[in-house]
């Protein structure tokens, strides 16, 4: 009844993994850039440095390569992220590892404001449908309001109009297509970009936004967004 070298090896690998999977996600509980956060990303990349070598037929291997390029992208290294994700999708892996790869990747052109070809690789991946587009759809939420967001800043503000109507029609897919959590989650995104432009003009939008408010404790800044709500439903009608 003992177990074999064989197993102790592979569960030796998973607790490796699932702490490596700690301290990245400790790592997003500080603020961004701080020491702590630092720390915890370091200590996640270097558990997941050996992993990530692993030959893909292990079931581990996949998943610890896209992980340390998350944690190089949560460590503004964006170089390093993007020469991950290049050497990731050169091995071919899964449709569902690829998808989640296009997102990370999406995240790091928009964060270094290469929208062009954030713009390209949202056309050359196009829409996708089961539980691995969840994360896909919450950076295609992230690509639209950062859009949004540079459109205003342009003075665009037709363009801007359309990429707001866009933004509000893709918090409601992903709210009717995935879990509750991915809809929580646009909502505390929304929250942290409602002041885009001086505020939404979708009033779903503005009553999602109020909701994220609510749910992270902004209570005054809750109240701002459900009287602006108000507002708008009245002048609607």
């Amino acid at each position: 009844g003992a177990p074999t070298r064989n197993q102790l090896l592979a569960l030796q690998k998973n607790l490796r993994y699932q702490l490596a999977r700690a301290y990245m996600s400790q790592g997003q509980c500080y603020e961004p850039e701080s020491p702590d956060a630092d720390n915890a990303l370091r200590q996640a990349v270097e558990l997941l440095s050996s992993l990530a070598r692993l030959n893909t037929i292990d079931p581990l291997a996949w998943k610890a390569r896209l992980d340390e390029a998350v944690c190089l992208r949560l460590m503004k290294d964006y170089t390093g992220s993007l020469r991950k994700l290049d050497s990731l999708a050169a091995e071919n892996p899964p449709p569902a590892i690829a998808l989640e790869a296009n997102a990370q990747r999406l995240r790091v052109l928009l964060a270094t404001n290469r929208l062009a070809d954030a713009q390209a690789l949202v056309q050359q991946v196009g829409s996708q449908s089961g539980d691995a587009a969840a994360d896909w759809d919450y950076a295609l939420l992230e690509y639209g309001l950062t859009m949004w967001a540079a459109a205003h800043q342009a003075g665009k503000l037709e363009e801007a109009a359309k990429w707001e109507a866009l933004s509000a029609q893709q918090v409601k897919h992903i709210d009717a297509d995935h879990a509750p959590y991915w809809a929580r989650r646009a909502e505390a995104l929304l929250a942290s970009r409602i002041h885009i432009g001086g505020g939404s003009s979708d009033l779903d939008l503005q009553v999602r936004a109020a909701q994220g408010f609510y749910r992270s404790g902004q209570w005054s800044d809750a109240v701002a967004a459900y009287e602006k709500a108000a507002d708008m439903a009245r002048q609607n009608n």
